[in-house]
């Protein structure tokens, strides 16, 4: 499955160059440490797997699409804040029925607002957007879930 995660990676950075591994950054708003020069950021989170039947098993990810703003003028917070829906447009459109390697075609699911705060020195805004895909498996041959 890992060959599937780094494809997805790869696909993202063709929204923004700042696409990595999701390891928990955003459970706890004290610990939320933001790279001004990683800015905006997709974090790719692998959910799990879910055999369909003896050929096939559904992936399920979550991005989590982050934009924030280091001003304290609320023009420059709104304007950066925006960007964010920029940046889900982008990524709906970019991975809208695409296939992952040999999977097939990318299934959007929703994209819900997960945090509005501040953190550090910056006006954070996170959403999460899951998305799912389901790629071939042979269970009856003993192939190893990867």
């Amino acid at each position: 499955m890992q060959e599937y995660e780094e494809e997805l990676k790869k696909t993202l950075k063709s929204v923004t160059d700042n696409v990595d591994t999701y390891f928990g950054e955003f459970s706890s708003l004290n610990d939320i440490k933001i790279d001004p020069k990683k800015m905006p950021a997709i974090y790719v989170d692998f959910l799990g797997e879910n055999p369909i039947n003896s050929y096939q098993q559904k992936l399920s990810f979550s991005l989590y699409l982050v934009a924030a703003s280091f001003s304290k003028n609320e023009k420059t917070r709104d304007e950066k804040r925006y960007d964010i829906y920029s940046l889900i447009k982008e990524v709906n459109k970019t991975l809208h029925l695409k296939p992952i390697l040999e999977s097939e075609p990318i299934k959007l699911k929703s994209s819900k607002k997960i945090l509005d705060a501040k953190a550090q020195n910056a006006y954070l805004v996170i959403f999460k957007k899951d998305i799912e895909f389901n790629i071939e498996t042979n269970l009856l041959e003993g192939e190893d879930f990867e």
